[in-house]
C-alpha cells in the first residue's frame, strides 16, 4: 500500500506534527492575542524597528494597490461552450 493509498482508518496515531498542532489550537489564550495594532508595536520595538515598520507598510500599501486594481481591472471570463458541455 503506497502513502497515497493510506485511509484514515488505517492510521493508528496522529504525527507528532499533528499533536504540536492540536496542543498550541487548545493552549491557545483569547486575552494573548494583540491583534493588528498590538503586532505592528511589537515590530515597532525590534532594533531597526522603523525601517521593519516602513517596509511592512510598503508591502500593505502595494497589497491594497493591488486590491483595487484587481477589483477594478480583474475580469471573470465566462466559461467556454466546450467546458459547459463537459459539466452539464
Amino acid at each position: 500500500m503506497s502513502v497515497c493509498e493510506e485511509s484514515e482508518a488505517t492510521r493508528a496515531a496522529p504525527s507528532r506534527e499533528e499533536t504540536r498542532l492540536l496542543y498550541a489550537a487548545l493552549d491557545s489564550n483569547s486575552r494573548e492575542a494583540k491583534g493588528f495594532a498590538g503586532t505592528l508595536r511589537l515590530i515597532q520595538n525590534q532594533p531597526h524597528g522603523s525601517l521593519l515598520l516602513g517596509i511592512t507598510a510598503a508591502g500593505l500599501l502595494a497589497f491594497g494597490i493591488y486590491g483595487v486594481a484587481e477589483a477594478a481591472f480583474g475580469r471573470i471570463a465566462p466559461p467556454s461552450p466546450h467546458h459547459a458541455r463537459l459539466a452539464g
